[in-house]
């Protein structure tokens, strides 16, 4: 005796399983992976979800099942880049209306490109730059800025100040022709005469005048204060720095 039985089977058609996310993490960061296409999904983390969060390197697998338990599987490889170092160094250390240009150098790295912001609206690239200031009474420093980055898009940046001592004629003439009326206006300022009187302190500016009438030519001293990049006050003293020692001892010729 014999029978036969007829059983229908359907193949399962094909379904999507999509994988998201970058797989290239810089430094510290961090990058979420992502499948779609399940119904559910079970990762080798441990994690259910559709997505997990990681910073580290290595091999990540996610696996995914349909609505009828058919199961599909992606595998992530994450790699971990180092950020290109941005470190830079600067000289001179100070400038001033004379020592208007500085150079800046970063250690070329194969690969890196940089961009520099030099605080005054200008910009350039290399890893050696140079560039020349318009200097004059104020900005009393500028913030320069490098931006590193490298062949997989890693970046990284830093900042360093340069200071500006400020410009001191050595003469003026207050003779009301609007050519150089007013000495350092704008600084806090002190005016003694060649007795240690003081005629003068403010910020506006010494006009000249003593005692409600204009000063006679002769040689005064001055101090001249302001505050650097790092808010420290400063006076200069010939030309120089010279902590808050007030020893007044430059000259000026009216």
């Amino acid at each position: 005796m014999s029978d036969t039985n007829y059983i229908n089977v359907i193949e399962e058609p094909d379904w999507p399983f999509i994988m998201h996310g970058d797989t290239s993490i810089c430094g510290s960061g961090t990058v979420t992976l992502s499948a779609s296409g399940a119904v559910s999904y079970s990762w080798d983390s441990g994690s259910f979800n559709d997505s997990i969060t990681v910073s580290g390197g290595g091999t990540y697998i996610v696996t995914g099942s349909n609505p009828r338990g058919c199961k599909k599987s992606a595998t992530f490889r994450v790699t971990v880049y180092e950020l290109p170092s941005a470190d830079f160094t600067f000289s001179p250390d100070v400038l001033d209306r004379r020592n208007n240009t500085i150079t800046c150098n970063s250690p070329s790295l194969e690969g890196v490109s940089y961009l520099w912001n030099m605080g005054d609206g200008s910009s350039g690239s290399g890893s050696v730059f140079e560039h020349g200031y318009n200097i004059s009474s104020k900005p009393l420093y500028y913030l320069i800025k490098l931006n590193a980055t490298d062949m997989h898009n890693c970046q990284d940046s830093s900042f360093r100040y340069v200071d500006v001592i400020p410009f001191i004629p050595n003469v003026f003439t207050p003779d009301g022709d609007g050519i150089n009326d007013v000495f350092m206006k704008g600084f806090e300022l002190e005016i003694v005469d060649r007795n240690g009187l003081r005629i003068f302190k403010g910020k506006d500016g010494w006009d000249g005048y003593k005692d409600g009438r204009s000063a006679n030519p002769d040689t005064y001293f001055y101090v001249v204060y302001y505050a650097d990049s790092k808010e420290r006050c400063m006076d200069i003293i010939n030309g120089t720095f010279s902590g808050y020692i007030l020893t007044l001892d430059q000259r000026i010729a009216v």
